[in-house]
This record gives structure tokens, C-alpha cells and sequence, in this order.
């Protein structure tokens, strides 16, 4: 379980992750709770740690509860390796959540129900060395603007491809590539929101983007790394829970992320980096209005110091 506080002025016990894995089978668990959704595969690199979750980032990064079923499928064929299949069930919004307040047992409102279907495997290479192939399909089904209006917007669809490999051929270079294709399908309901002066709907169309990482480890505890990503027009994905303040994966426009690495010990590291986004449309990170135009850009410079207990 782990446990993060806030200042939320009530008494609620907030928690990133807290699950419990049942073996059925021995193929076969299945894991309920809060899931293991928090900065997932393409954050470990400039994070500078072992794989966090079990989904891509670029498609999912916030705090997810609900249940999961792993089949695991072993080695294929001597070729994939540690072969995983999964079918994940949860709600993104419940209408009787009192988190939400006035939309507490609201029976206009549905809930948001998301289905997700994943396979993920490794390729049996020596030369290539530790990877990780994971495909991703999610469904959200009565999509929901949470905190501003009371009506179901209509319908989400996510894809994934994602490739990592660390220590590739023998060196100590680590790199990802990370493929997303979301598709917004509206059911025709709007809502008004305060400043803006038309209604607002779901996005309507699809979007795609995609994400790739590499970082070389030096002697002596130095590594550098570089990230690139790219969201289109229409580009959205569920990252709005994600800890990067500028929350760069859903950016609709390309993001150029340049960072450093010492790692003092076990416990212990320093990352400095700086990060450009260049906007090509507004409405990055939000699944409803149409984007514009724009030449908005966002620059940071950043030090951290990193140290485990």
C-alpha cells in the first residue's frame, strides 16, 4: 500500500495504491483494490526507477480502483517470454461518490464504466536484452466532466503500443518507444461553462501521439537522459492524475525533456533537467471543447533531489 497525504480538510485517508492479489489458478489472479496505475512504463527512465504500474503511461496515469484478472500464458513458442494477458473492469465516476458532491445520487447522471484488455510479453533475445512489449485497448463508456456539469458526454476509446529495453545489446543504453490512439465519439449533450461562450461537448474524432525515451548510464553513478513526445489536434489520454506538473504527455504539440542523473547511493539521487513545450492546439489534458490554434509554449528548469526511507 502506499499512502500520500493531503490537505483535504476532512479526515479521509487518501492512498495511491492498495490492492490485493488472489490467486484462482495458477494462471490465473485476480487483483482488486486500487490499482498499480501510477507512472507506469515510459515515466521508470527519468524517474530513475524499477517498472511502477501496469500501464503505459502515455494512456493512463492518475489512481484507478477496480479489479483486474491476470492470465499468464508463460513462454510462446520460445520466443515470448513471461506472456501476460488482462482484462480490467473499473469506474472512472460514480454518481453516488459523495466525493462529487452535488452529483451524489444524481440518477441523470450514469456511471463512467471503463473496460481495458492487455497483453504484455518480452521478446527472447540475448543480445537484446531485459524488454517489454505491452499492447492496450480501453473502453470508457459515459464519459463524465467531473466537478462542472451533471451530463454524460459520450463515449472514449484509447490504444497502445509500447516497447522498452534496458541494457539494450550488451550496453548500458535504456530506451523506449511508446505508440497512442484515443477516438472521442460524443452522444450530441453539451454543458456551459462559466467564460466560455458556446456550449461544450466531448471531443468529437481521434487523436494519436507518441512518446520515445532513451537514457545512457555512465560510470560512476551519472546518467543522461532525453525525451521526446508528440500529441495531435484531437490528442487525449487518461494522465490527469499524473505528478508532472505541466502533465506533458497530454500535450497537444511536441515536448523536448533533457535530464541528468547522479546517484549519490542505493537511497539516494539528484535529477536536473529542462523541459520545452511548443502548444500546437489549446485544450491539452481536457476531453471536451474544440482545440484552436495556437503558439503558446511553456519552458522549466528543474533540480530534485531524490532520497528513499
Amino acid at each position: 500500500m502506499k499512502v500520500k497525504l493531503a490537505n483535504s480538510g476532512t479526515s479521509t485517508l487518501f492512498v495511491e495504491r492498495a490492492y490485493v492479489d488472489y490467486k484462482i489458478l495458477d494462471s490465473l489472479t485476480m487483483t482488486i483494490g486500487r490499482q498499480p496505475s501510477t507512472d507506469g512504463p515510459g515515466m521508470s527512465l527519468r524517474q530513475n526507477t524499477p517498472r511502477q504500474a501496469t500501464y503505459p503511461a502515455l494512456l493512463f496515469d492518475g489512481n484507478a480502483d477496480g479489479i483486474v484478472f491476470t492470465a499468464n500464458a508463460g513462454n510462446i513458442a520460445g520466443t515470448l517470454n513471461d506472456t501476460k494477458f488482462r482484462v480490467a473492469y473499473g469506474k472512472g465516476f460514480q454518481k453516488d461518490d459523495a466525493q462529487y458532491g452535488f452529483m451524489a445520487n444524481n440518477n441523470d447522471v450514469d456511471d463512467l464504466d471503463v473496460l481495458g484488455l492487455f497483453a504484455e510479453t518480452s521478446i527472447n533475445s540475448e543480445t537484446m536484452g531485459d524488454n517489454l512489449l505491452v499492447l492496450s485497448y480501453v473502453n470508457a463508456t459515459g464519459f463524465v466532466n467531473s466537478g462542472i456539469n451533471d451530463t454524460n458526454l459520450g463515449d472514449f476509446n484509447l490504444a497502445g503500443l509500447y516497447f522498452e529495453n534496458n541494457k539494450a545489446f550488451g550496453t548500458n543504453l535504456n530506451y523506449f518507444v511508446s505508440l497512442g490512439y484515443s477516438n472521442g465519439k460524443p452522444n450530441g449533450k453539451t454543458f456551459n461553462m462559466q467564460g466560455v461562450p458556446m456550449p461544450l461537448g466531448l471531443i468529437d474524432g481521434s487523436g494519436t501521439a507518441y512518446q520515445v525515451g532513451l537514457r545512457y548510464d555512465f560510470e560512476a553513478g551519472f546518467k543522461l537522459g532525453y525525451e521526446y513526445n508528440h500529441g495531435s489536434e484531437k490528442w487525449f489520454s487518461f494522465t490527469q492524475g499524473s505528478e508532472d506538473p505541466m502533465n506533458k504527455l497530454a500535450t497537444r504539440g511536441s515536448v523536448n525533456d533533457l535530464y541528468g542523473i547522479y546517484q549519490m547511493d542505493i537511497n539516494q539521487f539528484i535529477r536536473a533537467g529542462y523541459t520545452m513545450i511548443d502548444y500546437d492546439y489549446t485544450g491539452s489534458g481536457y476531453h471536451f471543447g474544440t482545440p484552436m490554434k495556437t503558439n503558446d509554449e511553456a519552458n522549466r528548469a528543474y533540480l530534485l533531489y531524490n532520497v528513499k526511507f
